[in-house]
């Protein structure tokens, strides 16, 4: 993946720049991920959090806690809908970015 990398949703309302490569790509098969996807997988990228520059818009946030009992917050455009960020509580270390986001 080349380096800087943007993204955002799908009507524009937000937009974000990354400095750096991920830390880690893959398919998360958990049973919150594959809610919220609709299919079997959430494929997402891992970066730094301080990589991640929102440069427009801001993601409203929705709380679910996990069978092992972490904290994800989903975040999501609300003009369009789009899955575009999730933050893990136990690791506020990181980003996630949701891979249909990337430009």
């Amino acid at each position: 993946m080349p380096t800087p990398f943007s993204g955002g949703c799908a009507c524009g309302a937000i937009r974000y720049d990354c400095a750096v490569e991920p830390i880690l790509a893959l398919n998360c098969h958990c049973r919150d991920c594959q809610r919220a996807s609709g299919s079997a997988y959430a494929s997402v990228v891992v970066v730094p959090t301080p990589a991640l520059t929102l440069r427009k818009g801001q993601p409203k946030y929705h709380a679910v806690k996990a069978d092992n009992g972490h904290t994800s917050r989903r975040g999501f455009c609300v003009e369009c809908g789009s899955p575009v960020l999730v933050k893990v509580d136990e690791s506020p270390e990181l980003m996630i970015i949701q891979a249909a986001s990337l430009d």
